[in-house]
């Protein structure tokens, strides 16, 4: 203890090289050699599951996965293109699990699948012909195809039309 009865905290650079400063010692008196979350090789885990490494020289952070696919194309990556990983194992950053795609692509594959109703429903225009109710993104509609929203009840077509002699 120092004089002002307080144990003096001894400080170390933490071990994955990221230049944070830490206490030697945990509350429990263990020694520790790195920040929460850098227990790895050159970089940590944020909360969402992704690795950041820290470029040498430029001192940059950036995902890893990101650094890889940019070195293997040898550009930037454009604002709206995305690193997919394949198995969907964030953590596994080999080159031939990460595909480069557009933002509404990569979106399309997170997007939780639609639960469609099923609701067979007639073909609003008269025509008889039967359909589910809702198309293949949940919206609801009255005709079988668009072509048959022209062809009214009572219109050419319907057999149900009533004739005027």
């Amino acid at each position: 203890m120092n004089k002002q009865g307080k144990d003096k905290i001894e400080l170390i650079k933490c071990a994955c090289g990221c230049g944070n400063y830490i206490p030697a010692f945990d509350k429990k008196n263990r020694p520790r050699r790195f920040c929460r979350g850098h227990k790895h090789s050159n970089g940590h885990f944020d909360k969402k599951g992704y690795k950041w490494i820290q470029i040498p020289g430029t001192g940059k952070k950036i995902q890893e996965h990101r650094h890889i696919v940019e070195n293997k194309l040898g550009r930037k990556l454009k604002p709206d293109e995305r690193v997919h990983h394949d198995n969907e194992m964030k953590h596994d950053n080999a080159p031939d699990n990460l595909v480069l795609m557009n933002v509404n692509r990569h979106n399309h594959f997170h997007r939780p699948p639609l639960e469609i109703p099923i609701e067979i429903i007639e073909c609003a225009c008269g025509c008889r012909t039967k359909f589910n109710k809702f198309d293949n993104r949940g919206r609801e509609r009255k005709y079988i195809s668009p072509s048959h929203a022209w062809k009214k009840p009572h219109g050419r077509g319907n057999p149900n039309r009533k004739r005027v002699s």
